[in-house]
């Protein structure tokens, strides 16, 4: 008996190596896509937030401003032994608290138990000093302003006080040359580096000297941005800012709005620029 055979039916059991490969090189271009949509994304909110932040900063110095008559300093040195101030860090405070300051007094600053040493402040560590005070609390990252003793501004007790001006972070608060006296970090990395404060000494120049604080010029080269103010410069998403924050000997930066930034400054954000330097 002959039987008669239909025709064979062969069933795939699965993709080939050359298929497999295939879809693992389109998912691979897919992730690599949506890795950059979604990190674009991420830097676009760092900026929104760093922006939102320098807004209330600045708000905050001109609250000083009016209540001092000046704008912080981004460099002073303050020794804890008052009478050995010298003349322009006295100068800079009777400028703030009046001319009765009593420079026979002993402070201490950083509060680290005596009053012996030299702080030379400068950039955020005198961003956080003059907008939020002196320190105190068990831990020491409590900062209450300053007293309204004409005398005596920096004495931590009493309550008739200039409260401070700014809200800052505690858990932003770094020490990155170990002297006690507190720095701010960045809202938008956790890397240990402190953004920048350069002010223009209330319209008298941002100094261009050695050991200067970093600020950003126009493309003329002399004229800075926010000539009559300050600056604040965040180093963006990447935690570098392309250039030595306290350049020694001072290196000119410069920007012009519409040109092309290239590398590490390319993500810095600034209160004079709309968004990052690079946009």
């Amino acid at each position: 008996m002959r039987t008669q055979s239909g025709p064979v039916c062969n069933k795939r059991s699965g993709f080939s190596l050359l298929e497999l490969l295939i879809v693992i090189v389109i998912i691979s271009i897919l992730a690599g896509l949506l890795f950059t949509a979604f990190s674009g994304v991420l830097t676009n909110v760092n900026t929104v937030e760093v922006k939102a932040e320098f807004t209330q900063m600045e708000t905050a110095l001109a609250r000083f401003e009016s209540e001092y008559g000046v704008i912080p300093p981004s460099a002073i040195v303050l020794t804890e032994n008052l009478a050995a101030l010298d003349a322009a860090s006295k100068s800079v405070l009777r400028r703030m608290f009046g001319n009765n300051v009593d420079f026979t007094q002993q402070v201490d600053f950083n509060y680290d138990g005596d009053t012996a040493d030299i702080l030379p402040l400068t950039s955020s560590e005198c961003l956080v000093f003059f907008l939020g005070g002196m320190r105190g609390g068990a831990d020491g990252t409590t900062l209450s302003g300053f007293s309204r003793n004409k005398e005596k501004p920096f004495a931590r007790g009493g309550e008739n006080r200039v409260d401070p001006f700014f809200t800052l972070d505690k858990s932003r608060l770094i020490d990155n040359d170990g002297d006690a006296m507190p720095e701010y970090r960045d809202i938008g990395t956790d890397q240990p580096i402190a953004l920048i404060y350069a002010s223009s000494n209330n319209g008298q120049g941002y100094y261009d000297t050695d050991g200067s604080v970093a600020h950003y010029h126009q493309s003329d080269g002399t004229s800075a941005w926010n000539e009559n103010s300050f600056q604040l410069i965040s180093p963006g998403a990447d935690a570098d800012f392309g250039f030595a924050a306290e350049p020694n000997p001072f290196v000119m930066l410069t920007w012009t709005e519409g040109d092309t930034v290239t590398g590490a400054q390319r993500d810095n954000i600034t209160n004079f620029a709309p968004g990052t330097l690079g946009q």
